[in-house]
């Protein structure tokens, strides 16, 4: 029987950066090795007692899903595959219970994001350290050791899993997204004041920045701010003459076209941001964070960095000079380093010398 290739990820559909970026490595897998060669297995939150899955979580480092039947189950399936892409970090216990089951194939996994360190806690889990992140750190320490091939986004991030003193070959894999543009036409001169845009769904870190924002910028500066992203519209404000308000928009094209830039207030997190790539995508000035920027090749003609609400005020008092919507550097910037397409090469290549080497 001819083998197979296996793509292992999660089924939850949260409307967010990693579901992108995990659909793009999928549809990047395909391309490499044929949709009808590979199988998509995707792996959801069982049902258990809270006194077994505490065991479980603890001692044998099955979070976000995994359990002994998950397990088996993939063990099955592995049978008949040479190659295993496990698109989460979390699945460390999978890439292990294979490797010891003497699985001889190829084991690639994704970090989307160093999770032990992205996942925010409140006060009461930070106390219980062991139960909540202490597995979620394992499990990833486990995924880097019996991997055959890493990727992940940021060199902040490879960093962090070499510290892990493990000798699996770690690629980086930026974030990409799908070519989706499509030309606007530059607004009319006239308009009395610059239209600036947020774009992200309500996740503590953006909820976090865009209030800071709001609170410690927006009074300061004369603009219309536009927020859109999915539940965003639960925010504790309201849209007024200054604020518009959007939950989740199926089709962007509008917010962006009339955009003068994308703001992107953002200091928590790990791995790259999403929508940072789409800004570029979309050809548009960027005032950012550091956190915003990581993993990004950003140069002084296609954003700025921000520290505090003082530097983002002047950048923003600034752009005031600027009389295009659409930045070409940006979008030259995203066809050369950020689309898909680029994501495939990055991959076949990897996988051609870390993998295949011989053949």
């Amino acid at each position: 029987m001819e083998k197979k290739n296996l793509f292992i990820s999660q089924a939850t559909k949260i409307l967010g950066g990693g579901s992108v970026i995990s659909d793009r490595n999928f549809e990047a897998f395909s391309k490499i090795f044929s949709a009808g060669d590979t199988i998509r297995y995707k792996i959801g939150k069982p049902q258990k007692t809270i006194f077994l899955s505490l065991i479980d979580r603890c001692f044998k480092h099955y979070v976000n899903g995994i359990n002994k039947n998950i397990i088996s189950e993939i063990s099955k399936i592995a049978e008949d595959c040479e190659l295993i892409w496990i698109d989460n970090s979390t699945y460390g216990s999978i890439a292990k219970k294979l490797k010891k089951n003497n699985y001889k194939g190829k084991i690639i996994v994704f970090f989307h994001n160093i999770e032990y360190i992205f996942q925010k806690r409140p006060f009461v889990k930070r106390l219980l350290y062991p139960i909540f992140n202490l597995p979620i750190k394992n499990a990833e320490k486990n995924a880097a050791k019996y991997a055959d091939l890493i990727f992940v986004l940021t060199e902040r991030d490879r960093n962090e899993v070499q510290n892990w003193k493990n000798k699996t070959p770690i690629v980086l894999l930026p974030s990409s997204l799908k070519d989706t543009y499509r030309n606007y036409p530059e607004k009319k001169s006239n308009c009395l004041k610059k239209e600036v845009l947020f774009v992200g769904s309500n996740f503590y870190a953006n909820v976090n920045g865009i209030m800071w924002f709001i609170n410690n910028v927006l009074p300061y500066v004369d603009i219309h701010l536009t927020i859109v992203g999915s539940r965003m519209n639960e925010l504790p404000i309201t849209s007024n003459e200054k604020i518009e308000i959007h939950g989740f928009v199926e089709d962007l094209y509008t917010f962006y076209a009339k955009a003068d830039c994308v703001i992107a207030p953002i200091f928590e997190g790990s791995g790259m941001k999403t929508k940072t790539t789409e800004a570029l995508m979309w050809g548009k000035f960027i005032i950012g964070t550091k956190e915003a920027f990581c993993g990004f090749d950003i140069t002084d003609d296609i954003g700025v960095c921000c520290e505090n609400s003082e530097d983002f005020i002047n950048a923003i008092r600034t752009m005031e000079n600027r009389t295009s919507t659409f930045n070409l550097a940006s979008r030259k910037l995203f066809l050369e380093k950020y689309s898909n397409n680029k994501s495939v090469e990055i991959i076949q290549e990897a996988i051609k010398n870390y993998l295949y080497k011989n053949k």
